[in-house]
């Protein structure tokens, strides 16, 4: 097996820690913590962006411009291997984020040949194995045609990857398909890694009896939601003024946020059932408006194709504004936030804001959502509708009455006391000073 010494002498174009990290702009922002944390511990890290094939990839390569941190895109690199990636920047140690498809594996396997540990941050139960059949992967290839010439480049990535390490494994032709639809039932590195960084203290002790390989399993909570936590009041306040500036909305107006997701290029639902479920939403906000006065603002997902014109309104553009911008800072900037079943549930309860969650298409059993967000609409931490009038008449309870919003929000605290203890915005430091032990 190939392996090289590692030096804590870091040259020009060498790194200590490689961070792969997926196209999001809140990544953005925990990748530029993580970067400050470790500089201060004489700690040198290059992240490395997994895909830029997302509706909002100029705005994410300018934040991260704009935050003066070096990073690379996968597409930088060319021809290149993740062998060869890994020998450019000799790093010590590779983290990934457990938002995982098999590129990031390629570096993990890469990095057992080459003696890289890996680390693998905001890890959960999900590292459990989900069956899947050959049928339910041509459903999933039929359902991505349209993004085909992505997802084949990135698999060829994957198997130069696995060949230049071990050539003999490609040889099989049946051993290769179990090998890749192994990577679709492992939709996380938790299994391989050396070191597992969980959300929460139950995660951890579920991961020790699934990963005994792993040289330590934590919980440090979830970064993602760090800077949510550490804003203040006021900053909520300033976080209001901001966006409403941005979009011109006047300060005395509120503001309902509503939390698109890429169902349809998960292959969750239909564009016809996506695009039924738009109208509903928006026929409810249309019967709403005719009583209250708001603005609705859309956070697109960032993988989602935005299908909005279908059923777009010329009055709409008076209150309804679509954007990809940052989500922490829209949330706190919201009053009253509506998602499909998503992580994104997680950031609105540690806002404390009236959140309703979309049921229309039994998401609960086709979309497979996380056990944390069931447990959130189960705990009553946020009210779960299953049709546009159940929606209309959760938001008029949240607008017009204060004992139904306090009742969420008693909800919320309960959920947060009991499932989010470690989630108390330092989980990058606590990330950062497990990268300092392991160096």
């Amino acid at each position: 097996m190939a392996k090289f010494r590692h030096s804590r002498s870091v040259g020009k174009d060498t790194f200590d820690v490689v961070f792969l990290l997926p196209p999001r702009l809140e990544f953005v922002t925990l990748a530029s913590s993580l970067f400050s944390q470790l500089a201060k511990k004489g700690i040198s890290m290059i992240p490395i962006i997994t895909s830029s094939a997302v509706s909002n990839w100029e705005e994410i390569e300018s934040k991260f411009t704009s935050s003066r941190i070096p990073f690379k895109k996968l597409t930088d690199f060319r021809d290149k291997t993740s062998t060869q990636i890994l020998i450019l920047f000799k790093p010590r140690l590779t983290i990934t984020d457990n938002d995982l498809m098999n590129v990031d594996k390629t570096f993990v396997f890469s990095g057992k040949h080459l003696n890289i540990p890996t680390m693998v941050i905001r890890e959960t139960k999900s590292v459990l194995k989900t069956q899947v059949s050959y049928s339910w992967l041509l459903s999933e290839i039929l359902s991505k045609l349209n993004q085909m010439p992505r997802l084949v480049k990135l698999y060829m990535f994957y198997i130069r990857s696995i060949a230049a390490v071990q050539p003999t494994l490609l040889l099989n032709t049946p051993r290769t398909s179990r090998i890749l639809l192994r990577g679709f039932e492992d939709g996380v590195v938790g299994k391989y890694a050396d070191y597992i960084l969980a959300n929460t203290q139950e995660d951890a002790e579920a991961l020790k009896k699934h990963c005994p390989h792993a040289k330590f399993i934590r919980a440090v909570g979830n970064p993602r939601f760090d800077e949510t936590i550490n804003q203040r009041i006021n900053d909520s306040l300033q976080a209001g003024k901001e966006i409403k500036g941005m979009f011109k909305i006047p300060l005395n107006k509120k503001i309902i946020l509503f939390l698109s997701n890429a169902q349809v290029e998960h292959g969750i639902l239909t564009k016809e059932q996506k695009n039924q479920a738009d109208q509903q939403i928006l026929s409810a906000i249309e019967r709403l408006k005719e009583k209250l006065d708001f603005h609705l603002i859309i956070k697109l997902h960032p993988m989602e194709k935005n299908l909005f014109p279908l059923v777009w309104k010329p009055e709409y553009d008076k209150y309804i504004h679509i954007t990809t911008y940052e989500l922490s800072r829209l949330i706190m900037a919201s009053d009253i936030v509506i998602s499909w079943f998503s992580t994104a549930m997680i950031n609105v309860v540690v806002a404390r804001k009236p959140l309703i969650v979309i049921n229309f298409h039994h998401e609960r059993e086709v979309g497979k959502p996380l056990p944390s967000t069931l447990a959130i609409a189960d705990s009553k931490a946020a009210i779960e509708v299953t049709d546009a009038n159940e929606l209309h008449k959760s938001l008029v309870s949240m607008f017009n009455d204060k004992e139904f919003r306090e009742k969420i929000k008693q909800s919320q605290d309960a959920f947060h006391d009991t499932y989010l203890k470690t989630i108390d915005g330092n989980s990058i430091i606590r990330i950062a000073a497990a990268i300092q032990e392991i160096l």
